[in-house]
């Protein structure tokens, strides 16, 4: 059995803010990094005693604490002498440096500390793998912000991220260590203070004796290092990448590829005496005082003088090509409705049977709605022996809005959420379940009852969503239509109520009513105003006017019908 054990800690949000960005994009990433785990635990510690119900909800974990970070005045600073010790030759609000403090040194190392301690609630053989991160792990760069996690890997050793800054200090963000090696960071936080109070060589190693696996940069080496910040900070941030993606899916999938390659060789280090010394070298590299106000720096003190280097390892993100997509943390699950009408039922088994493939486990049902007929009883019959998949049926005279809330109010009786397409948007694709599952999580913990998994440029403006990653919030134009969507059928029952009206109507008056609905952010055109994205992939609208749309997707609806025995002459094409 492969068991595994996460210790999350951190803050959940930054200091006075409510924006929980951070956290949805930490909860993707850590369940991206994990795959075939069949027993999974969670620990969790945060200064964030306001969102407990929000992680235990999400991460549904076993054992937790949190508590408002005060102030460790009292603890570090009659330690500090002089007390101006890590001041000299710096005025830190002009720098790089500004953010840095005893206080939020001493927070990040406690939190992880005290969440390590939680794992003691378990019987755990000594070899456990565990996971310790961070709430907002995901947030930064790639090199140290992507979990590198891998069944093949020695479970002896203790693992963490390589990156361009190593020789200096090692990295907080994530670790994957045997539990007989996690346990020693119980003693994170003493150690910081033993920092302070200069207990221990670290500071004098740091500033004035020589900095242990450290190689001396000459001023070649400092220059290419500024230059690649520069092209890190100054151009790549800037480089609006999406903007250019959206001009054919062939000029995306080389940006995306070239986007990775840049970023990655930006933030590989130039030397490291990590892969090039001796763990007992001794080094004349020292760094400046204000710099020693580093939380990476005292990491890789406390693996030293606890004797756990000889037992660790790094590891870079090209070490390992995946091709699992990640493992669900606490699955919500939901309902798949396609809407149809007998008059398509060329598109059924397509429609059915491509969701069968693509969607992942936590849907639990696949609904189709049709007009109440003899035909559709008939054409149904096929799948009447298939318990996942389950006919509603509507009266012809019923207006679209009123036969939607019929069915999303039937759905609403066992469903929370309903993935909505009709049956001309067949998946072509698996979806990503990672972001699903989260895109579910935020909806079930928001306002937000209706979700675009596709979006579109006839909108009136948009804007990149605040709380939420790859999501942007659309203004009036088509910013409600029941495309691909992801809904709460009380909530959307209650929106459709006093519409009575056809689809056509229902889009006329809710682009006349400037609206305001999120959507998944799309990178690639198709045809006039559709913007697709990598999670949910459909053909979004195969038929056009009763007819195959294969002028925008060809290749789809040619694979689909060889695939399906769909005769294309009979509707003909577009």
């Amino acid at each position: 059995m492969n068991k595994l054990f996460i210790a999350i800690s951190g803050k959940i949000t930054r200091e006075n803010s409510a924006n929980l960005m951070n956290f949805w994009k930490g909860f993707i990433n850590i369940q991206s990094a994990i795959y075939d785990i069949d027993s999974l635990k969670i620990v969790s510690h945060s200064w964030n005693p306001e969102f407990n119900n929000l992680v235990k909800n999400v991460y549904n974990v076993n054992f937790s604490s949190s508590e408002l970070q005060g102030s460790f005045t009292k603890e570090f600073m009659p330690l500090i002498n002089p007390v101006n010790k890590f001041e000299k030759g710096l005025r830190r609000s002009d720098s790089t440096w500004s953010n840095v403090t005893p206080q939020t040194i001493l927070g990040n190392l406690r939190s992880r500390a005290e969440a390590i301690k939680l794992l003691r609630n378990f019987d755990i053989d000594e070899d456990a793998q565990i996971l310790a991160t961070s709430w907002d792990q995901g947030s930064g760069s790639d090199s140290v912000n992507n979990i590198i996690f891998d069944k093949s890997l020695d479970k002896n050793y203790h693992y963490i991220s390589y990156y361009s800054a190593v020789d200096e200090g090692y990295s907080d963000m994530w670790f994957v260590s045997p539990y007989k090696l996690a346990i020693k960071f119980e003693q994170l936080d003493k150690y910081a203070l033993d920092v302070f109070a200069n207990k221990n060589d670290y500071f004098d190693n740091f500033t004035k004796n020589g900095w242990p696996l450290a190689i001396q940069k000459n001023k070649t080496h400092e220059f290419i290092d500024r230059y690649k910040k520069f092209i890190h900070n100054k151009i790549l941030k800037r480089f609006n990448f999406d903007l250019f993606k959206q001009l054919s899916p062939f000029i995306a999938t080389k940006l995306t590829g070239l986007e990775g390659i840049v970023k990655h060789k930006l933030e590989q280090p130039l030397l490291s005496g990590e892969n090039s010394l001796l763990i007992s070298s001794k080094t004349k590299v020292v760094f400046p005082n204000y710099q020693a106000l580093n939380i990476h720096a005292i990491l890789k003190s406390f693996i030293l003088d606890n004797k756990l280097r000889k037992d660790t390892r790094f590891l870079d993100i090209k070490d390992f090509k995946h091709t699992h997509s990640g493992q669900m943390i606490n699955p919500i699950e939901f309902s798949y409705v396609i809407y149809s009408h007998s008059s398509f039922s060329d598109c059924w088994d397509m429609a059915i049977n491509q969701a069968k493939e693509y969607l992942p486990s936590n849907c639990k049902k696949i609904y189709l709605i049709s007009d109440s007929s003899e035909e559709t009883f008939k054409l149904f019959s096929s799948f009447s022996d298939d318990t996942q998949v389950e006919l509603l049926t509507y009266e012809n005279e019923e207006k679209y809005t009123n036969r939607l809330i019929k069915a999303f109010t039937e759905v609403g009786k066992i469903f929370d959420f309903i993935y909505f397409v009709h049956e001309d948007m067949p998946l072509v694709n698996k979806v990503n379940q990672v972001y699903l599952n989260t895109l579910l999580h935020y909806m079930s913990n928001s306002n937000e009852y209706y979700i675009k998994l596709v979006d579109t440029n006839y909108v009136d403006s948009k804007e990149d969503h605040d709380s939420f990653p790859s999501l942007v919030k659309n203004y009036g134009g088509h910013s409600f239509s029941l495309q691909v969507s992801l809904l709460k059928p009380d909530f959307l029952c209650e929106f459709l109520a006093n519409f009575n009206e056809d689809i056509y109507g229902l889009e006329k008056v809710c682009v006349e009513s400037n609206l305001r609905f999120s959507a998944v952010k799309g990178s690639i055109k198709i045809g006039k105003y559709l913007l697709k994205n990598g999670y949910f992939s459909h053909v979004t609208s195969a038929i056009s006017k009763g007819k195959w749309a294969t002028s925008e997707w060809k290749e789809e609806i040619s694979s689909l019908s060889k695939k399906y025995d769909i005769d294309l002459n009979v509707r003909g094409e577009v």
